[in-house]
């Protein structure tokens, strides 16, 4: 985003800085009442839906604030965090609700474990994609940025509903004869 701001709109960088204040505002009073209802496959896959949604949306506005009047700019840019900060507690709070209520209950420590790994990986992965989407590429790497999330968050209801469905049940351990 800094890299955005910068070099492909007429906002002034030092927006960045609030623009960080705004989301983690946002965030901390609005994690719980946006999340609510994400506590099962269900809501955790619908939570997915919606997240994927507001994200690829935020990504259409931060594209168009380049080209804009600095003041525009940064009005699109603060209504794109604050579209990206509903996407993000709904991201939390399924992919959560997801991890935990798919995973047999004697692999839940392998399945948190993967999906730590799975999270710093893109974690470590974002930055340069984006940076090579968005700064290489312009509008048509937002359009790419925006589609994968909201193409992922549509899929989520199938995929976790397919999940749910072909898991395996848990196996009741006969007693032994003593």
């Amino acid at each position: 985003m800094p890299l955005w701001i910068a070099e492909r709109t007429d906002a002034p960088t030092s927006v960045y800085a609030g623009l960080l204040l705004i989301n983690t505002a946002l965030v901390v009073l609005g994690q719980v009442p946006v999340s609510r209802g994400a506590e099962d496959i269900r809501g955790g896959a619908r939570a997915m839906r919606r997240s994927g949604l507001w994200l690829g949306a935020c990504c259409v506005l931060f594209a168009s604030a380049a080209g804009r009047q600095s003041w525009l700019a940064v009005g699109v840019l603060a209504v794109g965090v604050a579209v990206h900060t509903m996407g993000e507690p709904l991201h939390s709070a399924g992919s959560w609700a997801l991890s935990y209520e798919l995973a047999p209950e004697h692999a839940h420590g392998q399945y948190q474990g993967l999906f730590g790994l799975t999270t710093q990986l893109g974690t470590a992965i974002t930055p340069a994609l984006t940076t090579l989407l968005i700064i290489d590429h312009g509008m048509a790497g937002w359009a790419v940025l925006a589609a994968l999330p909201a193409t992922a968050g549509l899929a989520a209801p199938a995929v976790a509903g397919w999940a749910e469905r072909t898991r395996p049940h848990p196996v009741t351990p006969v007693p032994a004869d003593t």
